[in-house]
């Protein structure tokens, strides 16, 4: 089985200076590609050209084996969402999903568009016009405007925007089924925790450069100093203790730092080893749990790492 989209070396140039790239990647049948990064660090530019909405400078991108501009029928094979205004907006949902499958030219219009009003919980609306929607019912709609052609593989752009607490857990729901389903989902946002409960793999971009891109416990694994442990000494420990039992896990080599609220983390060492330091020194805890390495954790080393590196250069 052959990746559904490649990208190598993908390039975006402005006069005004600002360059996207060099982007590498490729997504196979049943994967969620997360592209994630600040505002403006590049994302919906590699979108776009991907989608051939802008032209690169320099590298290809291959959908279905082919530029996304060369595929016959591009509205059976990618669903695309990218935001904005979605049409006339006098039209009711039901107008404006029967509209747009004609204009792909899709068979059983009614059915199709029956299932994603329904599925996108916008049938309990049938005659409010778009004008009258939220931001929230307007992405919905966007989203199942590209689900209508069940297409092999759906990129959307922000598609959290505007959605409430259900409207996200709807989308969680909605685009993990589709990768099950043996099909792709490549999905541009900058909310860092929804990616991660979203996404098998992930695309890190910051200020136009490629930071990271894999399976996405790897690039976190890869990016990050692991797995640690939360600790806290329980109220009233003498200070003393405390060192000393601090002093005792480093001296066994563990990473340690102070949080907030009291908090420490502990990694290079492992639960049994902190409680059993912290019993020893008579420093008794109330606190102790694994704490696993986070996509927000990575974001924010590279984040850090970029302006220490600017400020040096």
């Amino acid at each position: 089985m052959d990746a559904v989209v490649e990208v190598h070396g993908l390039t975006k140039r402005y006069v005004s200076g600002p360059v996207v790239g060099p982007i590498d990647f490729e997504v196979w049948p049943g994967q969620v590609l997360a592209v994630a990064g600040s505002n403006g660090a590049g994302k919906s530019t590699t979108l776009r050209m991907l989608l051939g909405l802008a032209s690169p400078s320099q590298g290809r991108a291959l959908v279905m084996g082919r530029p996304y501009r060369q595929l016959e029928h591009p509205g059976l094979q990618v669903g695309v969402f990218l935001g904005g205004r979605l049409g006339d907006e006098s039209m009711t949902s039901r107008e404006y999903l029967t509209f747009m499958a004609g204009m792909q030219g899709l068979h059983n219009v009614r059915r199709r568009v029956r299932r994603v009003l329904r599925a996108c919980s916008l049938d309990h609306w049938p005659k409010v016009r778009i004008r009258g929607y939220s931001t929230g019912m307007r992405q919905r709609l966007g989203v199942a405007c590209a689900m209508l052609s069940d297409a092999p593989i759906l990129v959307l752009d922000e598609p959290f925007n505007g959605l409430d607490i259900e409207g996200r857990l709807w989308l969680h729901d909605s685009l993990k089924q589709w990768a099950e389903s043996g099909r792709t989902v490549i999905l541009a946002a900058h909310e860092i925790e929804e990616l991660q409960r979203i996404a098998t793999h992930v695309l890190i971009v910051m200020h136009g450069r490629q930071m990271g891109c894999g399976p996405i416990e790897q690039v976190i694994n890869d990016n990050s100093d692991g797995a640690g442990i939360i600790f806290r000494f329980a109220n009233g420990v003498d200070v003393s203790r405390k060192a000393a039992a601090l002093n005792d896990l480093m001296g066994m080599g563990a990473d340690l730092r102070a949080l907030k609220n009291d908090l420490y983390l502990a990694r290079r060492t492992d639960e049994d080893t902190v409680f059993a330091t912290a019993a020893r020194c008579e420093a008794p805890l109330v606190q102790l749990n694994r704490a696993e390495p986070t996509l927000r954790e990575v974001m924010t080393s590279i984040i850090n790492r970029s302006s220490v590196k600017s400020h040096t250069s």
